[in-house]
């Protein structure tokens, strides 16, 4: 199975925690794969991840 190249992360709309193997995690806000302070903590947003998540 080849790799496919990774589309950037939309920090608005996606998870964007930093993943160990590099890159960010592309699942959507509600990832339950990453703890909301990780979540918090994305550089990049538009406004806290609280505010878009309610508008998610």
């Amino acid at each position: 199975k080849a790799a496919r190249p990774k589309a950037p992360v939309d920090v608005e709309k996606q998870c964007g925690v930093e993943l160990p193997q590099g890159g960010q995690c592309a699942r959507s806000l509600t990832c339950k794969s990453h703890s909301m302070g990780a979540k918090r903590s994305v550089p990049g947003r538009s406004a806290p991840y609280d505010k878009l998540l309610l508008d998610y």
